[in-house]
């Protein structure tokens, strides 16, 4: 839940920011598909990094550095990579350009699309969560 809060400002945030100074459907939808990267990311670069840096604290740098950047990165990749993938490139622009312009005012348009958008990155998503959650325990 924090990176969907997280996610959804930054996503308004930049969205908004975006249209308001260039009036531009595409550029905001893009733009809002980035900060909502960014917001959601965030939160879970820094979750996953710090639960392995707990499990790896007795060992010494660069090693300690190395596991907790390649266990981040694997676990990311396989939970998030193929919805990522579907999401950035394709569903979120999409949902972001077309809802605020059938639903207004255009934050409610954006957040109507970003909405959407969660629907099926989560249902792709759920696949690389149980994948896993099957092959790795950390």
């Amino acid at each position: 839940m924090p990176a969907e809060i997280i996610a959804t400002f930054t996503a308004l945030l930049s969205a908004g920011i975006t249209f308001s100074v260039t009036n531009s459907y595409a550029l905001s939808a893009i733009v809002g598909t980035i900060g909502e990267n960014v917001g959601y990311y965030s939160y879970f670069i820094f979750k996953e990094a710090s639960n392995h840096h707990k499990v790896h604290k007795t060992l010494k740098f660069p090693k300690r550095a190395i596991l907790i950047f390649r266990k981040t990165t694997r676990n990311l990749l396989l939970e998030f990579g193929p919805a990522e993938l579907v999401d950035s490139l394709i569903v979120r622009p999409f949902a972001m350009f077309v809802a605020p312009q059938l639903i207004s005012p255009y934050l409610v348009g954006i957040l109507a699309g970003k909405l959407t958008a969660d629907a099926v990155f989560y249902g792709i998503a759920i696949v690389g969560y149980e994948a896993r959650k099957k092959w790795f325990k950390n």
